[in-house]
């Protein structure tokens, strides 16, 4: 899919060329600029045309060219810099507790957004490496489905396509292939798991694949021939020379390694460990439908192509148009086609069926409004701490002023001591971003968007050079205003001591934003004790069926099943063997419609899950009325169903006893079909959690189709783990001794996904503790400007008696109803917040006066102990030290 394309240069470029070029030439560079812009959309994508116009732009100033400013001289004197850095060395050692605030807040905040900075980088080069990334395309297929009223994008196409498209349009160069597989490979004794990608023999020079090892020109050319990534080639030859070895790949035959690739050579979205010729797909006659009818097998293909030099991909779409006679006439108007660009398809919408995993562009959003949530904080906080130590600093400014100095050179001299803060909160932040990432690159959560983090800075001089930048930006953000603040004193009064050194800021700018803060603190803290409460009861949770010591294998083509389960039971380590079609809470189930056509015409929506007559016992699930299917009695296949509690209600029955022996429909539905079967009620179990734990397990549907078994459920005795694993190993190889034993334990499998909430919580509960540190720090900025004002009002009412506590709820008394005001405002929208998503999860903790009460209680005691601490310590100085020089 196409995007829309600015027309128009960036704004803020152009800006800077306004300061800096000389007037005599800014119109004629102005032009030139733009038409330079032009000239670049159309030969490369609107992201690199802006780089280059920002390079050509930074080109422009030279000294030859920009204008004469008031003081350069003077401010680009190298022994005044010197001066002025020692100066801010200084100051940074004299007020070693505001120093070590500022630091503080700002590392967290630039460590939390380094780690952003790296993700987004590492995400936006994705297949950035291919030279042609901006002429290639992936052919993506829009299909509208009438029933649910909502358009569907697959990241597929059907087969033919590349061949239409390759032999048909001109504007075509080239195209590619690919077709996702998987299974095992075998070498002499060693067997192991794979995922693999069918191609086209242009794979490698069409996206710009390197081998390690083998020739590219001849890899994939032969149809006997594989390539092998390092890590699976190393399992399987260790040592060995790998080229030229012949390996087994599941039942496709015997192939030569024709290559080696890097494990991480390029930063794609194509992932793969083996990749294998097409033949080895399209040869194969099951799969021959999949190559001939597009409505079954546009999910199956992603074909990519490549527009010729100087030509427009719009040709394509308008040849997409043309295809609809290869769908039927019923169908044709809801199929549609569009491409997508190479370097377009990451950190973009979501769409269905991708070949790998990518990020989407709104995850990516999400963390730049993060990431400049926390910089602007501390940002905001670094101005209120300057300001308030800067008034410490008036006698100084208004002597260098009377000695000469300009009011550039002043702020320059603050803008130095800004940049050396975040000089030292960047090194700080960097060592705790060593720290911070393998933490991060251990989530679950972002190991599934798109993998780990890339920390390879030696090689990669941009990302310093980003961080160094960032470093620069913030400090001019932050340390502007304080400078040109502090630089408005009037030397005169100043050094009179007649009146306040400047007027001071308006404090409603702050006071709004540390009410967003404390807002924002109140949202978070209320939620991560929310969520703590549901991941304990995801923790405690009564599935109602048994999954410990229980073993899952899957189903093999190679391993009868029922042969295996008599072998299995004939072993003391295993108590039970079942089988079923998705396994209860880890995985999905097929949707289904039933109608009681003895009650009403109403369809409704259910989930099929197909057992074998062992399930039920084997998984513990009770029976409540009728019998369960039995072994070997074709009656009891398909058409003899097995209902659950809640299906009794939903389909209007009244009890288990009265739907015995009834008649339902049961509907299939898919893209292009609608079935239906009528099966007969002989059995009710009670109800059991079979969905997901965040979601409701509804009306249940159970028949016995043996087709449909793909998971062997293994139940263990009170055996080892490891022991009854080997047990089940030495009867897996009576029957298949090529491919190895795939199994996971039913606890693992299900802790798994509790482990993955458990981060979301750990990270929100993480972002929370940041943001009430950042607030805290906020507050504590504005206490101790507040404070530095009122140090002499503070001197004279202590002298004519007034007490401890009557000073400190009036110096606090404006910061409390900032506080207050805010968990006013933000508990109400917590409570709705959690309300709205705890409604729609399964078995989610009540929204009640007690846990927000205690995410209240917990941020006012964090605002009171930081006004606590800076206000009694103002309150308990000595008044002759404020009032000795009145």
């Amino acid at each position: 899919m196409r995007r829309t394309l600015r027309t128009y240069p960036p704004k803020w470029p152009l800006s800077i060329l306004r300061v800096f070029i000389n007037k005599d030439y800014l119109e004629e560079i102005e032009g030139d600029m733009e038409e330079v812009f032009q000239d670049n959309l159309e030969l490369y994508s609107l992201k690199k045309a802006k780089r280059k116009y920002l390079w050509e732009v930074l080109r422009l100033l030279r000294p030859v060219l920009t204008r004469k400013l008031e003081g350069t001289q003077k401010l680009n004197n190298f022994g005044m810099i010197k001066n002025n850095l020692k100066i801010a060395v200084r100051n940074l050692i004299k007020q070693k507790e505001y120093s070590a605030i500022n630091i503080f807040g700002l590392t967290i905040s630039m460590a939390i957004s380094m780690v952003i900075i790296l993700f987004l980088l590492d995400q936006d080069r994705m297949d950035e490496h291919n030279p042609d990334a901006e002429r290639i395309y992936r052919v993506v297929t829009e299909y509208k489905d009438e029933v649910k009223d909502r358009i569907y994008t697959y990241a597929t196409s059907p087969y033919e396509i590349k061949q239409v498209l390759q032999f048909n349009v001109d504007a075509v160069e080239d195209a590619s292939q690919i077709i996702k597989g998987g299974g095992s490979v075998k070498y002499e004794d060693n067997v192991f798991s794979f995922s693999g990608l069918y191609v086209s023999p242009n794979f490698l020079n069409f996206f710009d694949f390197e081998l390690l090892l083998g020739n590219e020109q001849e890899a994939l050319q032969d149809a006997n021939s594989i390539i092998l990534k390092k890590r699976l080639a190393t399992k399987l030859f260790g040592k060995e020379e790998p080229i030229g070895k012949l390996v087994s790949v599941n039942d496709l035959g015997t192939y030569s390694v024709g290559g080696i690739i890097d494990d991480d050579s390029r930063n794609s979205h194509i992932q793969f460990d083996l990749l294998l010729p097409n033949q080895a797909f399209t040869d194969v006659d099951i799969n021959s439908m999949l190559l001939t009818e597009w409505e079954v097998g546009y999910k199956y293909f992603y074909n990519y192509v490549k527009i010729a030099e100087g030509r427009s991909p719009g040709t394509l779409v308008a040849f997409f148009e043309k295809l609809d006679s290869k769908f039927t006439e019923e169908t044709a108007a809801l199929y549609n086609f569009s491409l997508q660009r190479l370097d377009e398809i990451n950190l973009f919408a979501l769409i269905e069926n991708e070949i790998g995993v990518t990020t989407p562009a709104f995850v990516a959003y999400f963390f730049i409004i993060l990431c400049t949530v926390l910089m602007l904080s501390a940002s905001f906080n670094y101005m209120n701490l300057s300001i308030a130590r800067g008034l410490k600093r008036a006698k100084e400014v208004g002597v260098r002023k009377v000695i000469g100095a300009g009011k550039r050179q002043i702020v320059f001299q603050f803008l130095i001591e800004a940049q050396l803060i975040m000089f030292c909160s960047l090194v700080v932040a960097y060592l705790l971003l060593q720290l911070l990432v393998p933490v991060f690159n251990d989530l679950k959560i972002l190991r599934d968007i798109n993998g780990a983090i890339t920390m390879n800075f030696n090689t990669n001089l941009v990302v310093y050079l980003v961080f160094m930048g960032f470093s620069v930006i913030i400090g001019l953000v932050a340390g502007l205003y304080p400078a040109l603040y502090l630089s408005s004193f009037k030397s005169l009064k100043v050094l009179k001591g007649t009146g306040n050194a400047g007027k001071s800021p308006s404090f409603l700018f702050r006071k709004i934003l540390v009410f967003f803060q404390y807002a924002f603190s109140v949202v978070f803290i209320i939620t991560t004790i929310i969520l703590y409460q549901q991941a304990q009861i995801y923790a405690n949770v009564n599935y109602g069926f048994t999954h410990q010591n229980v073993i899952n294998v899957p189903m093999s083509q190679d391993v009868p099943y029922e042969a295996f389960r008599t072998e299995l039971l004939k072993r003391s380590e295993i108590a039970g063997v079942s089988a079923v079609s998705n396994l209860p809470v880890v995985s999905f189930f097929e949707e289904i419609l039933v109608v009681n056509r003895n009650v009403s015409e109403d369809e409704i929506k259910s989930s099929l899950l197909s057992v074998d007559p062992y399930a039920i016992e084997n998984l513990d699930l009770e029976l409540i009325a009728g019998r369960n299917y039995m072994p070997n009695v074709k009656n009891d296949e398909t058409n003899m169903l097995i209902i659950n509690e809640k299906a009794l209600s939903a389909y209007g029955f009244t009890g288990p006893e009265v739907a015995l022996e009834q008649m339902i429909d049961v509907i299939h539905e898919s893209d292009t079909s609608r079935t239906s079967s009528k099966g007969r009620i002989i059995g009710v179990v009670k109800d059991f959690n079979y969905q997901y734990v965040f979601l409701e397990s509804g009306p249940l549907v159970m028949n016995y189709d043996p087709e449909k078994l793909k998971s062997i459920n293994i139940k263990t005795r009170n055996v080892a783990e490891l022991k009854a694993v080997e047990a089940i190993e030495d009867v897996w190889k009576t029957f298949d001794s090529i491919h190895p034993l795939e199994y996971e334990t039913y606890e693992y499998s299900i802790s798994d996904i509790d482990d993955e909430f458990s981060e979301l919580v750990q990270m929100i509960g993480l972002v929370s503790f940041i943001a009430i540190v950042i607030a805290c720090l906020g507050q504590f900025s504005m206490v101790v400007h507040h404070v530095q004002l009122k140090v002499k009002e503070i001197g004279i009412r202590k002298v004519l008696g007034s007490n401890l506590s009557s000073l400190m709820l009036l110096l606090s008394r404006d910061f409390l109803i900032v506080i207050f005001i805010a968990v006013l405002a933000a508990t109400p929208l917590a409570w709705k917040i959690n309300e709205l998503w705890t409604s729609k999860v399964y078995s989610a903790p009540e929204v009640s006066i007690f846990n927000v009460s205690l995410g209240v209680i917990v941020i006012l005691a964090s605002a009171f102990l930081t006004i606590f601490v800076m206000v009694r310590k103002a309150v308990n100085a000595n008044p002759v030290d404020s009032l000795k020089y009145e």
